[in-house]
């Protein structure tokens, strides 16, 4: 079993912060990504269209960006099992309230 590695506070910064220019998500309706929130709402408003343009059963493109650009592993695993955009969008907004809590002032 493997233990799930805790977040620590300023990892949940790190997290949270804009990526840089160059490493943001540019979305197949045209958004871009450059956080957590914009992750967020972009999900809450995709189609299932352009959804599925990038997760389907060979890729999922948003797990991939958590994981290698944002360098958040818990939720990019989450993301690879959300079974739809709800539920992806479910994940993301449940890591953003965690993450958030952990910092000072929140």
């Amino acid at each position: 079993m493997i233990k799930r590695k805790r977040t620590k506070k300023h990892e949940a910064t790190r997290i949270l912060q804009n990526v840089s220019e160059d490493k943001a998500f540019w979305v197949s309706n045209g958004a871009v990504l450059r956080n957590l929130h914009d992750l967020a709402q972009v999900l809450e408003t995709i189609n299932h269209e352009n959804y599925n343009h990038h997760v389907n059963y060979e890729k999922n493109d948003f797990s991939n960006w958590l994981r290698d650009v944002v360098r958040d592993e818990i939720l990019a695993k989450e993301i690879i099992h959300a079974r739809n955009k709800e539920s992806a969008t479910k994940k993301v907004k449940e890591r953003i309230e965690l993450l958030k809590g952990m910092l000072p002032n929140a």
